[in-house]
């Protein structure tokens, strides 16, 4: 029973090794990002937003991938912008407590919200299991199984914030 679950899974989400080798290619995207080769003392998720603009005769989504990077002992956070195949990234963004104005979870606890003083603004999510379906229906995200990872982003985030 567990080899056809072991197939399903496979189908939808990925491999173990799959697995493995996107987390290994988002540690290094951070660590590029970040002008270092030594990142470990991170904890890395991937964080996924889309935004949608409705026109009189049509509408667009436009979809954000991050690799989300925390620190439990120091409560840092990276925000590192990159496309869902993992192939390049954007500027890294730290999120500090002299930058934020207020940091709290929305949409039921799914969504991370944050606001800056800078009166920008920043919005992800951190799924637990991302399928390949998703890009099915013309989406751009990552499939990613990283049930672990997610409950101690968000658990992180709890204690930090008080949420």
């Amino acid at each position: 029973m567990s080899g056809i679950i072991d197939m399903i899974k496979k189908f939808f989400v990925g491999s173990e090794e799959e697995m493995a080798e996107i987390k290994s290619k988002m540690k290094f995207l951070l660590g590029q990002s970040l002008n270092r080769q030594d990142v470990d003392e991170y904890a890395i998720v991937y964080g996924k937003t889309s935004k949608n603009a409705n026109y009189i005769v049509s509408s667009t989504t436009t979809y954000y991938s991050y690799i989300v990077a925390f620190n439990k002992g120091t409560g840092e956070i990276i925000v590192v912008p990159t496309d869902y195949k993992l192939s390049s990234y954007g500027d890294p963004i730290f999120i500090t407590n002299d930058s934020l104005k207020k940091a709290k979870l929305t949409m039921m606890g799914v969504v991370f919200s944050f606001d800056f003083k800078d009166k920008s603004s920043l919005e992800f999510e951190v799924p637990e299991i991302n399928t390949k379906m998703v890009n099915m229906g013309g989406g751009y995200e990552l499939a990613i199984s990283q049930r672990e990872e997610a409950k101690a982003f968000k658990q992180f985030f709890k204690n930090k914030y008080n949420c």
